[in-house]
């Protein structure tokens, strides 16, 4: 494909994705070793500007259940979808991890020799901080402090407790824990007031790993779990809410860091508003369709930047200095253009990174729009495959093509009609979407498992970009002026 032609496609994703689509963000381990500069955060190291402009204005959001009065069947079918239980709340949160019974019986509270799941404050230390430090806690001065754990008392409540080297507990101080993501790889984070933001906590379930193997498994259930070391120091309302939550507000963030996820946000879940815009205007005056957006009044690059908010990887949010603030796109609204918000991690054609392969496939999550730009099937819309609103028996949001009113198909239901004979089955489809394919003998060259590219070499293999077409830059074609 030509370039000239790369530089007239919009920004796609399939964003509605299966049952593995929320999930939680750094699926590898954030130190290692890439080609992109991406750093210990899992920043990408190109350069970015400064900040641009004022912090973006909070809309006028009121949540999901504001819209169901007068939209009670897409309320509805958008409850049996990922989206909806994206995050937890304590109350939610689920019951392997106080009962053990994944991996060999290690409850909440075993971990870290009974103390209970350390909050991340310096990498790789086991108490989740490096040598100590002192705290200012609601006022109260906590002082050589060598961890913060959480610990549950039962009936989802916590308390953080100060230790000190000895095991002492310093202090302790009543705070809620939330799940991010969902039960196949769910992170969880608090807040423990002091002035610091939502911590995330040291460790996560995993049932992707070391014999987990859910992403294959055709009835779509994982086959192992393991309580996983997270490495990850980055705070919850900085780098992972502007995606797993709707309506996050930033300068309430900015003005109180003590604030709660539920303080914080107004739809504890992908909600309407994450891909109708906020709704308060709307909900106050509902009749004028004119102040809440539609997906059918977009193009279909407005419609995938809708989407690719939230699934795509990005680096920096072009509102902020990199250096105190988050990638998401926060002050995106659906509607808008989404490169005015954000800056996106880049390939780098012939070489791997732990993001991108060496022709440009993706392999973390949330890179399906990049996939699909580099494919055949660059102009499509994420919604010609995927439900807006609802989910199948499997919790997979397909659509039969071009229904309307929208109408709701297994996988194979969704692909048949145009490969009928050919990827007609779970088995085949699962196949010829896996990225890894025919890359055995060049891993560097090897993706997602559920790439979206669609696109295949001569010798089977699935790949991204062409070598012959490879920019010049390590840039995106479609981005290169």
């Amino acid at each position: 494909m030509k370039r000239k032609r790369w530089m007239t496609l919009g920004i796609l994703l399939l964003a509605l994705v299966m049952v593995f689509s929320i999930v939680g963000c750094g699926d590898t381990p954030a130190n290692e070793e890439n080609n992109n500069n991406e750093d210990a955060n899992g920043e990408n190291g190109e350069e970015v500007p400064e900040e641009t402009s004022d912090i973006p204005e909070y809309g006028n959001y009121v949540g999901s259940d504001a819209c169901q009065g007068c939209h009670s069947a897409e309320y509805e079918a958008w409850q049996g979808t990922w989206h909806s239980v994206s995050m937890q709340t304590p109350d939610m949160l689920y019951d392997d991890i106080f009962d053990g019974s994944i991996e060999d019986g290690i409850t909440w509270n075993d971990l870290s020799e009974g103390l209970g799941n350390p909050i991340m404050i310096d990498e790789d230390e086991p108490s989740g901080i490096a040598g100590t430090k002192d705290f200012v806690v609601q006022g109260t001065e906590v002082n050589d402090v060598d961890g913060v754990y959480i610990y549950h008392l039962g009936d989802r409540e916590f308390e953080a407790r100060f230790t000190a080297e000895d095991g002492e507990i310093l202090h302790t101080v009543d705070v809620e824990v939330f799940g991010h993501g969902n039960k196949r790889r769910a992170t969880n984070f608090t807040n423990i007031y002091d002035g610091e933001g939502n911590y995330l906590l040291k460790y996560q379930v995993r049932y992707d790993r070391d014999g987990g193997n859910w992403s294959q498994t055709l009835d779509g259930e994982p086959t192992g779990g393991v309580w996983a070391d997270r490495n990850d120091v980055r705070r919850w309302d900085d780098n992972c809410g502007g995606c797993h939550v709707t309506g996050l507000n930033v300068p309430a963030n900015l003005e109180d860091r003590d604030l709660i996820a539920t303080e914080l946000v107004a739809d504890m879940a992908v909600g309407c508003e994450a891909c109708h815009g906020p709704g308060g205007d709307h909900a106050a005056d509902p009749m004028n369709e004119d102040l809440i957006v539609s997906f059918s009044d977009m193009t279909t690059k407005q419609q995938n930047d809708a989407c690719e908010q939230c699934h795509t990887r990005t680096t920096a949010n072009k509102h902020f200095d990199p250096e105190v603030r988050w990638g998401d796109a926060y002050g995106f609204l659906p509607g808008g253009n989404l490169e005015d918000h954000v800056e996106f991690i880049l390939p780098t054609w012939g070489e791997e990174w732990r993001r991108v392969s060496a022709d440009g496939k993706g392999r973390g999550w949330h890179q399906w729009g990049f996939d699909l730009q580099l494919g055949p099937k660059a102009d499509w819309a994420c919604i010609d495959c995927h439900s807006v609103h609802g989910a199948n028996d499997e919790g997979q949001q397909f659509r039969e093509y071009g229904s309307s009113p929208e109408v709701i198909v297994t996988m194979e239901e969704s692909c048949a009609p145009c490969h009928e004979g050919v990827y007609d089955t779970k088995e085949s489809i699962r196949e010829v979407m896996d990225g890894r394919r025919g890359w055995d003998d060049e891993p560097e060259f090897s993706g997602r498992a559920m790439q979206h590219t669609f696109r295949l070499d001569d010798e089977g293999r699935v790949i991204g970009l062409p070598e012959e077409e490879w920019p010049e830059e390590n840039n995106w074609p479609w981005l290169i002026e």
